[in-house]
């Protein structure tokens, strides 16, 4: 067994040297049946897990497509270097497609409420 450390105990099991473990992971884990799939919570988590998922995807592209390109200009010649035109105009819009996925973060309640408590005073 990948887990066994001399003991036949498993991971969540009460006894054994897996306990303080066992006893850390269920203070956070999340039981697949106690997910609200139609929650706003969740919808937004999903929205966000598929947002990075599309970016992994328009990396690879953006590194085969470009190095493609790189590598036809190598073997005509090697002149003007004119794929830094395409990997500096795809290059921004990878840019700004990483920040949607991984650095902006959503618009929440709290960030709604504030805005009004600032508009009424």
């Amino acid at each position: 067994m990948p887990w066994s450390t001399g003991s036949t105990e498993r991971p969540g099991s009460d006894v054994g040297p897996w306990r303080p473990a066992a006893a850390a992971w269920q203070e956070w884990a999340v039981e697949p049946s106690m997910i609200d799939h139609e929650s706003d919570e969740w919808k937004r988590a999903s929205k966000r897990v598929n947002e990075r998922r599309e970016f992994s995807s328009h990396l690879v592209a953006y590194v085969v497509v470009n190095g493609f390109l790189v590598l036809m200009w190598a073997l005509t010649g090697a002149g003007y270097f004119w794929p830094a035109w395409i990997l500096g105009g795809w290059g921004i819009g990878l840019v700004l497609h990483g920040w949607e996925a991984f650095v902006r973060r959503p618009v929440t309640d709290a960030d709604v409420e504030a805005e009004l408590r600032r508009q009424r005073q």
